[in-house]
C-alpha cells in the first residue's frame, strides 16, 4: 500500500521539475514558485486526504502531532497533508511558503509511528526511489 500511495502521488503531481532530498527531514524536496506551487497543493490535497495548518492541527491524532513537532511544527500559512497507511506509517507533505513568497518548499515522506530503525530506513529509500533520480 505504501509504495502504490507514493507511486501515485509522484504521478500526480504536475510538475516535470527534478526533485532533491533533504537529509534533515528524510524527505523529497522540492523547491518551486508559488505560481507553480498551486497545482502541486491542489494534487496532495487530493491524494493525501488529511490536511492540517496551524489552527487545526489540535485536532490531529497523537502520531500527526508528533510528526509535526518533529518538522518543526506547522507555522502560520503552511499545510501538513497526511495520509495513515497503517498503524505504523503516515505518508506526508509538507507545503510551506517561504517567509517573502518568492518561492514554496514542498517535502514528501513517511513518519513511522514506531520509530523502528529498520521500518524508517526502508520507507526513507522507497521515497528516495519513488521521488527522486539518485
Amino acid at each position: 500500500m505504501l509504495e502504490k500511495v507514493l507511486r501515485d502521488a509522484r504521478k500526480a503531481l504536475p510538475t516535470q521539475r527534478a526533485w532533491g532530498w533533504d537529509k534533515r527531514y528524510e524527505a523529497a524536496l522540492l523547491v518551486t514558485s508559488p505560481d507553480n506551487a498551486d497545482p502541486i497543493r491542489r494534487a496532495l490535497a487530493r491524494i493525501l486526504t488529511d490536511t492540517w495548518d496551524e489552527s487545526s492541527l489540535g485536532n490531529a491524532t497523537q502520531e500527526v502531532r508528533k510528526l509535526a513537532l518533529e518538522l518543526q511544527r506547522v507555522r502560520p500559512q503552511q499545510e501538513l497533508f497526511t495520509k495513515r497507511i497503517d498503524n505504523d506509517q503516515i505518508v506526508f507533505a509538507a507545503y510551506w511558503p517561504w517567509r517573502n513568497n518568492s518561492h514554496v518548499s514542498i517535502r514528501v515522506g513517511v513518519f513511522c509511528v514506531s520509530g523502528s530503525t529498520s521500518a524508517v530506513a526502508d520507507a526513507r529509500d522507497l521515497v528516495k526511489a519513488t521521488f527522486t533520480e539518485e
